[in-house]
This record gives C-alpha cells, structure tokens and sequence, in this order.
C-alpha cells in the first residue's frame, strides 16, 4: 500500500506561473506624484470635453443618467417609507456620488477624474503584461478619443463607477487565475461585489466574468471552479442582502432594482423582434469585429472571452437596462477587456491590442457619426458643426 506524502499534496498545488516571487509587484511609475500627475493628465481631455460640452449645449445634462441620478435622490432623501429609501438609495454605492457631488456639472467632472484614474490603472496593468510604451498609448488614445467612452463618463456616473470597478475586477481576476496571485482573487471579487452595489446593471456582467476566468491560461488548473466561486460570491452575497431587505420591508425582492418584469419583457421583444435594427448593430459591430479578428488570428480563445463579456453587458436587459444601453456597454468593456485578457504569448497579446483598439476605435467613430447621442459629443470632440437641442439621453 503506497502512502501519499505531505510533499506530495503540496506538489501538485505548484502554480505553473507566478506574478512575481515575492507576491507584490511595484507600481507603475514608481513615485507617487509621478502616477497622480499621469492620472491629471489623462483625466484632462476629458474635462476639457465635459466643460465644453456645458458651455456649448443649449440643454446642458437634459435627459441623462445623471440628470435622473439627482432627481430620484432628492426626491427620496426625505422619505420616511422603507421601501421608497430602498428604491432611492439601491444600489447604495451608485446613489453615493448624488450626495457628494451634487450637480450634473459636478457628477460629470467627477467622472472626467475617475476616467483618468481608471486609465492610470490600465496603463500600470499593460505595463506589468510587458507591453511596450507606444501599444499602451495606442490604447489609451483610442479610449480617450471615443465617444461613446466620454458619453458614458460624463452622463452616467453610476454605470460608469461599475465600468471602473469592473475594469480593476478583471485585471485583478488576470492576477488571479492566470498568474497565482491570491490576494488579487479576492481584490477582484470585492471590487465586482462593488460594481454590482453602484449598478445593477452590472450584476449579470459579473457572474458572466466569473465564467470568462475560467477560460483563462490558469497557473493552477485544478482550481477553476473554486476560482469562478471566489470571484462571484461578493456580487451574489449583495444581490441576495437587497433581495432579503425588500422581502423584510414587504416591498418585493426585486425592489432594489427599481423596474418590473414588464420592463425586461419589452427590452427582451425589443431585442428578439428586430435584433439587426441599425442602432444595436452598430454598437454591437466592435464585439464581432474583435471576435473574428481574434479567430482569424489564432486567438479563438480570447474572441470568445470577448464574446461572453459583450452577452453579460446584453443581459442587463433583464435588469432594466434599455437595450441601446446595453449594447454601448457592450462595445466600452470588449474595448477595455482587449488591452487587459492575456494570450499565449506576449507578442500575440500586443498583436491583438494594437489591431483590436485601432478597429473598435474606428467602429466607435462611425457608431458617433449615426447615433444621436454619440452625434452630439461627436460636435463637442471636434469642434465642427452644431451640437443639437436636448442633450445626450446618457
């Protein structure tokens, strides 16, 4: 009879490939003022954008997210009802930045600064991926000059929060799966947790990601499961508390919410009776142009990555997310996850962001030519034509 050694058990939990041998990697630039000063700068085109835009627009922040973020909050911020509080402030982090900030002017330069930050952080992650200087400019120009990128920044701080969290989670989760990083598993699950706590437009998207990982080249194979279940379990411990407090207070567990299954019917039919109408496929063109590019390529495995992001941003229709929304989501997260999901190589994972960001910036540029709201930060970008009355519809 064999016995199993101690050493043996250890063994075959050897991650294949580790971050780094201490466990913490620098980051990126090194000095402090350096990374604030990056994250000024990058931040800046989008200031300089949202204050033109107020200066600009007859109707300034009419008919956006933003517009109804401040709305419903002070509306409800007196309430005495449970359920009204509940339905005001849920999820809690996405009604956080209508109490800071509170002023549609204010919310959209607030989103200029997180831009800027989340930028920062994307370069810190390409850069530790190993890729050169001019592949991270490429891609950071191609989301700074997007509009749908600025649309979202500046018009809806919430979903744009969950873009951000989102963005750190799946960096994170590359650290996680791919490179054995454990505290960064759990940094991913909290900051998805927090993504779906600022919308809950964000909470299929999560638990698609959760799937995604498992996709990914893992330094320790036999522990997919347990990592898709790491990464998942803050978003779904979230949804279940909101749904338990609406039960609680009698309201319903779909309170937290704030739609109804008739809502998520006509965005179902919406997209089931028509789903090549000329404004979905025009946000949904960046999703397959990345998709093909990867398999005509030899990167399968990442366009269907790609693929199960975009069918997690689709899904918020189930959640009250208008369609047209959705979609742009869609495009935003295929956008960044391109510069974040690794290959086999580096040189296919520079490849692969250099075409991919230059193609899904060109696609955003024809969706801003043919859509309304993208038509009117298109005006404010260059600086050519007039900006229509009414605004952005965020």
């Amino acid at each position: 009879m064999s016995v199993l050694s101690g050493q043996h058990l250890f063994d075959r939990d050897v991650p294949r490939f580790l971050e780094s041998p201490a466990g913490v990697l620098p980051p990126y630039p090194r000095r402090t003022w350096l990374r604030w000063a990056m994250r000024g700068v990058l931040a800046l085109p989008l200031i300089v954008v949202v204050v033109r835009y107020a200066l600009l627009a007859p109707e300034p922040w009419h008919d956006t997210a933003n517009q109804a973020l401040l709305s419903r909050v002070r509306d409800g911020a007196g309430a005495s009802d449970f359920s009204q509080l509940l339905t005001t402030f849920s999820p809690p982090l996405g009604a956080l930045p209508a109490l800071v900030l509170p002023s549609e002017l204010l919310l959209a330069l607030g989103g200029a600064l997180l831009g800027g930050f989340f930028l920062q952080g994307l370069d810190q992650a390409m850069f530790r991926r190993g890729l050169h200087g001019i592949i991270r400019l490429v891609v950071l120009v191609s989301l700074l000059i997007s509009p749908v990128f600025v649309l979202l920044a500046a018009t809806d701080i919430t979903m744009f929060g969950a873009v951000v969290l989102f963005g750190f989670g799946l960096i994170d989760i590359v650290r996680f799966e791919n490179l054995a990083n454990t505290q960064a598993g759990f940094r991913a699950g909290l900051l998805l947790g927090a993504a779906a706590m600022t919308d809950v437009r964000a909470i299929p998207l999560v638990l698609t990601v959760a799937i995604v990982g498992t996709l990914l080249i893992h330094s320790r194979p036999q522990a997919r499961a347990a990592n898709a279940v790491i990464v998942a379990f803050p978003t779904v411990a979230v949804t279940v508390a909101l749904a338990l407090a609406g039960v609680i207070i009698g309201s319903g567990p779909l309170t937290f919410l704030r739609t109804d299954a008739t809502s998520a019917a006509r965005a179902i039919e919406a997209l089931l009776s028509d789903p090549l109408s000329e404004p979905l496929m025009l946000y949904l063109a960046p999703v397959l142009v990345v998709a093909i590019t990867a398999g005509v390529f030899g990167f399968a495995r990442s366009g269907v990555m790609m693929l199960l992001i975009a069918v997690g941003a689709l899904a918020g229709v189930l959640v009250g997310s208008p369609l047209i929304a959705a979609a742009a989501l869609a495009y935003l997260l295929v956008h960044i996850s391109v510069a974040i999901l690794p290959t086999e190589s580096p040189a296919q994972h520079a490849a692969i962001v250099v075409m991919c960001s230059v193609l899904v910036g060109i696609v955003g540029w024809v969706v801003a030519s043919r859509l309304p709201e993208a038509q009117e930060w298109s005006v404010v970008f260059t600086g050519f034509g007039s900006v229509p009355s009414g605004g952005g519809d965020g």
